[in-house]
C-alpha cells in the first residue's frame, strides 16, 4: 500500500480585485525610483488608456501624477473598501475582464508635525480593464475618480 501525500487543494486564481490591489500596493509601497518604474510598468500597458476626474492623461502623465502623490511618503497602506468586477477569460492564473474597485490609501510623508508624521488619504474610485497581450496580463484602460485629503 503505497503512502497518501496531502496536496491540497492546487494553485489558487487570481481574481482581478487581487490583481489590481496588488499592483496598487506595489506601486504606492515602493522605496526607490527604480521599484517604482518596476510596479508600475508591471501593472499597466504600454498603450493603457487613462483617464482620471474626467481628464485624459497619457501614461507618463498619470505616472508623474503617482509620484507626486508619493513623493514625501514614508510609508503607505492600500485598503480595498469594495469592489465589483466581470471576469471575461483567464491566461494561467491571472483572471482578465473588467474590474470596479472602490479603495483608500493612507500616506504618511517624512514631514513630521509636532513630532508625527503628517499623513494624507486618497479616496478613489477607478474600472479598469484588465487584458492580456500573449501570455502578460496587465490594465489596459484605467478610469479614476480621485480625490486627496489632509486630516485635521
Amino acid at each position: 500500500m503505497s503512502p497518501t501525500v496531502p496536496l491540497g487543494p492546487g494553485p489558487e486564481v487570481i481574481s482581478l480585485t487581487v490583481f489590481v490591489r496588488n499592483g496598487l500596493s506595489s506601486i504606492y509601497s515602493a522605496t526607490s525610483q527604480a521599484a517604482f518604474d518596476k510596479a508600475f510598468s508591471d501593472f499597466f500597458h504600454n498603450d493603457a488608456k487613462i483617464t482620471v476626474n474626467g481628464k485624459h492623461l497619457t501614461l507618463a502623465q498619470y505616472k508623474q501624477q503617482l509620484q507626486g502623490e508619493k513623493f514625501l511618503e514614508q510609508s503607505s497602506q492600500v485598503s480595498i473598501l469594495n469592489s465589483v468586477e466581470v471576469t471575461t477569460g483567464r491566461v494561467g492564473l491571472i483572471e482578465t475582464g473588467s474590474v470596479g474597485i472602490y479603495y483608500k490609501v493612507q500616506l504618511y510623508e517624512r514631514l513630521l508635525f509636532m513630532g508625527a508624521p503628517v499623513e494624507s488619504i486618497l479616496n478613489s474610485s477607478l474600472n479598469a480593464q484588465v487584458t492580456a497581450e500573449g501570455n502578460v496580463v496587465k490594465v489596459s484602460a484605467l478610469d479614476e475618480v480621485a480625490f486627496d485629503q489632509v486630516p485635521r
